[in-house]
């Protein structure tokens, strides 16, 4: 199964438990394919960073080049068009498409409303842990 993640739901799995930790830990194990693109990476890397302001204690540089690692990098195009509602998910949904993703993790509203409009799921991460338990 071929995942995007965004920026919200890998930096929570980065720092701390629960399912969002579960999303991360099945692209890095090889139990889904985690797809980004460079744009994606950079704002993994840029939103990390901020966050280990106030969390020193993680080891984030060496937590995203494992991630980094262990993904599929792939060249997302422009879209046709605005089609969220925050035009900064965009990137989103431009990798999935290019990488012909099965779904994309979420908790952002923005991108939720957008589920089943490109072929693809946009779930949140409990939903994908389960669809990913039935193809395992």
């Amino acid at each position: 199964m071929t995942v995007v993640v965004d920026t919200n739901v890998m930096i929570s799995g980065l720092f701390w438990d629960g399912l969002p930790f579960e999303v991360v830990a099945a692209c890095v194990e090889g139990k889904a394919r985690l797809a980004v693109s460079t744009e994606i990476l950079a704002e993994y890397e840029q939103v990390g960073h901020e966050f280990q302001k106030k969390h020193p204690s993680v080891f984030l540089g060496q937590m995203l080049s494992q991630v980094a690692a262990t993904a599929l990098l792939v060249e997302a195009l422009p879209l046709d068009g605005p089609v969220c509602r925050d035009p900064k998910d965009e990137m989103f949904i431009a990798c999935a498409l290019a990488a012909k993703a099965d779904c994309l993790v979420s908790g952002d509203k923005d991108l939720l409303v957008l589920d089943g409009r490109f072929g693809f799921g946009i779930v949140r991460p409990r939903e994908f842990l389960a669809r990913l338990g039935a193809n395992v």
